[in-house]
Formats: C-alpha cells, structure tokens, sequence
C-alpha cells in the first residue's frame, strides 16, 4: 500500500512541474506576440514618414530631446525615439556632437 501512495506523490508533482512548465510557455508566447504587434506597429508608422529633415547633433543632444524638439505635439515621443533610432541605425540610444541624423517629419 506504501508503493501506492509513493507513486501517487510522484504523478502529483510531474501534474504540477508540467502545469508550471506549460503556464511559463504560455506567458512567453503571450509576450513574444505582444512585442512582434507592438514592433510591426511601429515599423508602420516609420514606413509611412517621408519627409525628413537633416540635423547635426549638438554638445548635450539626446536622442529624446531631438525627439520632441523637431516632432509635431500630436505624436508621441517614445514613437519618434524608436523612428529616429530605426531610421539612423542607432543603438542604445547613444549619439555623438557632430553626427548628422535623418528626423522623419511626421
């Protein structure tokens, strides 16, 4: 009757390391899916931008202050941030005084 029981414990914690196991690869998937909608919509928006205007960064520029310096009030910030970075192939968000930057005019 002792194997019984053993046994039993043993099925219990594989019910609940698969139940774990498949709940952690639901969330990814969620969140990977999230990111590839959020990314595709922000690829559209950068695809749509057709008019740029040509700047040369200055002592104490930053990646967000020419966001919200040559953009219109109406788009948000964080948009025009991953637009300029897209557009620029910038990473990290790091420019340097005396590069010139692609800002898209919409």
């Amino acid at each position: 009757m002792n194997n019984k029981r053993k046994k039993y414990r043993i099925n219990k914690l594989r019910f609940f390391a698969s139940l774990m196991i498949i709940t952690v690869l639901i969330v990814i998937s969620a969140l990977s899916v999230y990111g590839a909608v959020n990314g595709a919509d922000a690829l559209n928006n950068k695809d749509l931008c057709t008019e740029y205007t040509l700047i040369e960064v200055a002592e104490g520029d930053s990646v967000w202050s020419l966001a919200t310096t040559f953009c219109e009030d109406n788009t948000d910030v964080r948009k025009a941030v991953d637009a300029i970075c897209y557009i620029n192939g910038i990473e990290n968000y790091v420019i340097y005084p005396g590069q010139e930057l692609l800002i898209p005019s919409c």
